[in-house]
């Protein structure tokens, strides 16, 4: 989802997460803190999550987030408000996905097409939420959300598997510079979740193609991606009529490859080597200028995550002691927490 609205926002990893890091706290015992005050602040009696940085609207990958951390947290009241909301309000469309935008100010829709990861998150808080609970209903949804992506939204470009971003307007006919891609859409552990789901889907195929294309999709002298990528080309570009940021979409980049334990040391370094001089910020990545810093703990738990995988970096419980005000970088704050519980092999 394009971020310009908002205010301000390995092999195997390998190791153990240092004892105390959270000053006696767990990574997972913060998470259950914090969640409370993320319903509170977020989420509506109906079920609708609010980006309150974004005119308070409420989109599928807002939906999909929650519904993964009721799920996490289990708080089945909350989960079933939220999935109550989703399915009622965005799951409108005849291929089984989500309209990705409820604008409160119209009461309704305002853009029926679906924003991929909003899906994707969807499908794996309904995986978890139907191991957490034994509930076979939620299982059987997320098989058909699944189906409804790999009809929806994976194509080709080249040799290679994409995953659009949404199932219209972003392919070769709708785009001069098409198929364009965001690579923050590829939810890594969403793909672990949906293949054991479905083995036929071969969501290893899709994973081993996106890390090829993040390899290529380095730009400037940072090295950094795009939030928008062009595929029409010889070789990856930023995409046309975006900014070519590394902005608010691509610093969930390294928090999906952290977070899976995907790819190689070298697919998180380019990361690691930006924010070891400078913390998360804004880069346009043509000439590497610096456009402006994050300001909230989120976007400092993204990097604190990667530094932990990378280099065994303690992860600083400041980050962690307060929920930040705007929903996307609390969000980020709850899903570092997530990831560092996941995979306390990968911080030595």
């Amino acid at each position: 989802m394009v971020r310009a609205l908002l205010l301000s926002a390995l092999s195997a990893l390998a190791g153990v997460l240092p004892a105390g890091a959270f000053a006696g706290e767990t990574p997972r015992e913060a998470l259950n803190r914090l969640w409370p005050d993320y319903v509170a602040a977020f989420t509506t009696q109906e079920g609708r999550v609010v980006d309150n940085g974004n005119g308070a609207i409420t989109h599928s990958e807002g939906q999909g987030y929650a519904l993964l951390l009721a799920a996490e947290t289990d708080d089945r009241p909350v989960f079933d408000r939220l999935f109550a909301f989703t399915r009622s309000t965005l799951m409108i469309r005849e291929d089984g996905l989500a309209a990705w935008v409820y604008d409160p100010e119209l009461g309704h829709v305002r853009d029926r097409n679906n924003a991929t990861d909003g899906d994707l998150l969807i499908a794996y808080a309904l995986i978890e939420g139907g191991e957490r609970w034994d509930d076979a209903a939620l299982r059987f949804a997320a098989r058909r959300m699944t189906r409804a992506l790999l009809d929806g939204t994976v194509s080709v470009a080249g040799e290679r598997q994409i995953l659009l971003p949404g199932a219209s307007g972003f392919d070769a006919e709708a785009r001069t510079d098409g198929p364009v891609v965001n690579l923050s859409y590829y939810v890594f552990p969403a793909f672990r979740a949906l293949s054991e789901l479905d083995p036929q889907a071969r969501f290893d195929v899709l994973e081993r193609d996106a890390l090829a294309l993040m390899e290529e999709s380095r730009f400037g002298p940072r090295g950094l991606p795009s939030d928008w990528v062009a595929l029409g080309g010889e070789a990856p570009q930023p995409a046309e009529g975006f900014d070519p940021i590394f902005g608010y979409d691509a610093i969930r980049i390294p928090l999906y490859l952290a977070w899976a334990g995907a790819g190689q040391r070298q697919h998180l370094a380019p990361f690691v080597a930006e924010w070891s001089e400078t913390p998360p910020s804004i880069v346009w990545v043509a000439d590497g200028s610096v456009r402006s810093a994050f300001a909230e703990n989120g976007y400092r738990a993204v990097a604190a995550l990667v530094a932990c995988v990378m280099n065994g970096t303690p992860p600083d419980p400041a980050l962690f002691q307060r929920l930040d005000p705007l929903y996307y970088p609390a969000t980020l704050q709850l899903l570092s927490l997530l990831a560092l519980d996941e995979r306390q092999e990968a911080c030595p």
